[in-house]
């Protein structure tokens, strides 16, 4: 079926395949200068700038696009980005490139990675300056992306005044949210500053059904069951972004830039279990209250000098705080509703973080720019977890005092050489030895965990401009890649689930795991349309995994089902991607004024240890395909537009006997815009506008039998209104 969804977005693509042909055949040489010098101009010729100049392959999501659907989460912003995905099901989201997941993407805030229980939706578009989309590594970050890496840079000081305030209302499924953003930046003299503050009130509800069948080895079934989930959460967040710059001279530059986050939330799932056939579980409903306090605080001090021989040295040291504090309640039930089961857990938990990197850049030979530089980071990480049950005789009950001690050292040196070969050529080229060790211990663990690696990273990036062309260039890179095993894949502890199936089975580490090691090969060909961001891009990517992780589902000898992570050998992937973007009326005066966009993303893969078929690598999603258009109407005071995304689905052999089946998922956004006067702007739109369930088939299969689930995860539509001022 996906396949025909795929075969049939080509055709759907076709007609503006031709009118992208008649479009580079219209622009010429000399387009006309543009008269207006509206802000929108300018965004869209430095967001091709940065793309077209870069060294590495990128896509560059620039303030215009942060704030064209007026989002309140930057996840909602990157569903729109070309070969972006973003996949799962009510507050679980996970974040996509090439259609790879559980950590094949890196997630950078200002080019240093997040803790692992930080998410994206909890901060602010407004409080983002732009977001980097980088296909190929770069050596100033870690190597951990092996599909690729998408870098938020928070906004920081401005060259001039700025004074910002946005208000915003949404409702999530006829529950009302709130939202307030401002920023203020000024300067004097040498001095810069700037304050960007975000702060909100949010409430949702996510219901999911999940349908359980269980059939003999004869085919016979034994057992059928149908669980309604109701999850809500309510949510008061608090972010801060001060920045102070100080400039005293053209030679030196200091800057001392802060993140403070802090949410509260309250938040409750209830199950409600009814049995159709076959034995009844021991527990028929359940209900959960959790409160959870967190607060997130990063600090940098940033120092730049240049010296007479145009050499720089850039050193940056900071440190970051995490702290997390919760509290549940949870009950589970029989038919009758009699409490068969009371827990109370409270759990804390403790991150400190140490970093410091510098890159020292030198000219040494015409045309060359060498840089040498380092990056470490030392974290420290301490969790306990106090568990009290209680529960009528012959029930399960169990009190726990569990406390964890993590310690992860990452220490990285590099080397590389920019180097302009002739006017055509450019090169960028070098290497990255990264070392990494992480210590678990803790009473909850029978053995200690000291897990330690180190992956040298070669890369290599060229860039070929077209003779007799200024607006078409082609890229190659070669890069070694890696995926370090998380923590919690790494920690042997058992994670007990509520009802333990072949499809919610319990969690449980591998200490021995081995990171994932990938040689990756890119290759794109890009055509400039006009002076504001216009383009045609082609692109190709492979990638060759060593030691490939899946978790495989079994049972243990008292019958639970335990999913555990193992290094099952190499996997290939391969993808091929189209883009386009369209200013028609850059192209010719004469048609409206309406910027055009598409493109679509295919990816696939094949896991040699795995029998097939469709034994790609979980959850990879198979193609993504996006169009969309925005249309400034005459007289420029209204805009309105349109983004409908498509994420392909498919069957997966994740292990012999384990399958999933994700289905096609659709989404379509809609805004239309305001412009009061020249400082304040009224915004209104909608997101997932189509509210499709996302739906995954799960099942499990030995010489007993099959498992089977199918989950059905409703999404809310979304309806929000804006008032932007800007003086």
């Amino acid at each position: 079926m996906h396949k025909q969804v795929f075969y049939h977005s080509m055709v759907a693509l076709v007609p503006l395949s031709l009118v992208i042909s008649v479009a580079q055949a219209q622009v010429q040489n000399d387009v006309a200068p543009v008269q207006s010098l509206e802000k929108i101009e300018v965004v869209g010729t430095r967001q091709q700038d940065d793309r077209r100049e870069s060294t590495t392959a990128k896509i560059v999501v620039t303030r215009g696009d942060l704030d064209r659907y007026g989002d309140s989460s930057t996840i909602d912003v990157l569903r729109r980005v070309p070969g972006v995905n973003v996949s799962g099901s009510g507050r679980s989201l996970e974040i996509r490139m090439r259609g790879l997941g559980a950590g094949y993407t890196q997630i950078l805030v200002n080019g240093e990675p997040v803790p692992a229980d930080f998410t994206l939706d909890s901060i602010s578009p407004n409080l983002i300056d732009r977001i980097e989309v980088l296909r190929s590594p770069s050596l100033e970050h870690s190597a951990r992306g092996i599909a690729g890496t998408i870098n938020i840079i928070l906004r920081q000081t401005t060259s001039k005044p700025s004074r910002e305030l946005k208000m915003r209302a949404a409702g999530y499924s006829g529950n009302p949210s709130a939202y307030v953003d401002g920023l203020w930046a000024d300067r004097s003299g040498a001095w810069s500053y700037s304050l960007a503050v975000s702060t909100g009130r949010e409430h949702n509800t996510y219901p999911s059904i999940y349908q359980q069948d269980r059939h003999d080895a004869a085919g016979n079934r034994t057992y059928s069951s149908q669980t309604t989930r109701s999850e809500w959460y309510a949510e008061n967040s608090f972010a801060l972004i001060p920045t102070l710059k100080w400039k005293p001279s053209e030679t030196r530059f200091v800057s001392l830039e802060s993140f403070l986050r802090v949410r509260n939330t309250h938040a409750g799932t209830t199950d409600v279990r009814d049995l159709v056939f076959g034995p009844a579980p021991i527990y028929a409903s359940d209900d959960l209250r959790l409160k959870l306090d967190s607060t997130f605080f990063r600090n940098r001090l940033k120092w730049r000098e240049n010296f007479a021989n145009e050499a720089s040295l850039d050193a940056n040291v900071g440190f970051t705080i995490n702290r997390r504090v919760s509290s549940s309640k949870f009950y589970e039930y029989d038919p009758s509703k009699t409490v068969l089961l009371d827990e109370d857990v409270n759990s804390t938990a403790l991150e400190r973080g140490f970093s410091s990197s510098g890159k020292y850049q030198v000219p040494y030979i015409q045309g060359h720019a060498a840089a040498f530089g380092w990056d470490a980071e030392a974290i420290q990480r301490d969790e306990d977890r106090l568990q009290r049950q209680t529960a009528p005789l012959g029930y399960p009950a169990e009190n726990l005092d569990q406390n964890y001690k993590i310690r992860v050292n990452r220490v990285a040196f590099y080397a590389q050489d920019e180097w302009e070969v002739s006017k055509q050529i450019s090169l960028y080229w070098g290497a990255r030895l990264e070392m990494l060790k992480t210590q678990v211990t803790g009473n909850g663990i029978a053995t200690a965990v000291d897990h330690q690696f180190r992956v040298l990273s070669p890369v290599m990036n060229a860039t070929w401009k077209i003779p007799g062309s200024s607006s078409d260039q082609v890229r190659l890179g070669l890069s070694r890649t890696y995926k370090a095993p998380t923590v919690g894949d790494l920690n042997p502890r058992r994670f007990i689930a509520n009802d333990n199936t072949a499809t919610t089975p319990d969690l449980q580490g591998n200490p021995n795991l081995r990171p994932e090691l990938a040689w990756g090969l890119d290759l794109a060909y890009e055509h400039y349309i006009g002076k504001s961001g216009g383009l045609v891009s082609v692109s190709a990517f492979a990638r060759r995994i060593e030691d490939v992780v899946t978790r495989v589902t079994t049972q243990d000898q008292n019958g639970k089902w335990v999913s555990t992570p193992s290094n099952v050998g190499s996997a290939d992937v391969q993808g091929v991607g189209l883009e386009a973007k369209l200013p028609l009326k850059e192209i010719d005066g004469g048609w409206p004024d309406i910027n055009v966009r598409a493109n679509i993303n295919w990816n696939h893969s094949r896991v040699h240890a795995v029998p097939g078929p469709d034994n790609r690598l979980a959850k990879q999603t198979p193609f993504t395909m996006g169009m969309g258009a925005d249309y400034r109407l005459p007289g420029g005071k209204w805009t309105m537009g349109v983004d409908f995304t498509l994420d392909g689905g498919g069957p997966v052999q994740i292990a012999a006997g384990q399958r999933e089946d994700r289905h096609s998922k659709r989404n379509l956004d809609a805004y239309i815009a305001w412009k009061v006067d020249a400082s304040t702007h009224v915004r209104f739109s909608g997101s997932n506008l189509l509210r499709q369930a996302v739906i995954v088939d799960s099942s499990i299969a030995d010489s007993t039998g099959t498992f089977d689930q199918r989950a059905y995860n409703y999404q809310p539509r979304i309806w929000r209104v804006s008032l932007e001022s800007k003086f």
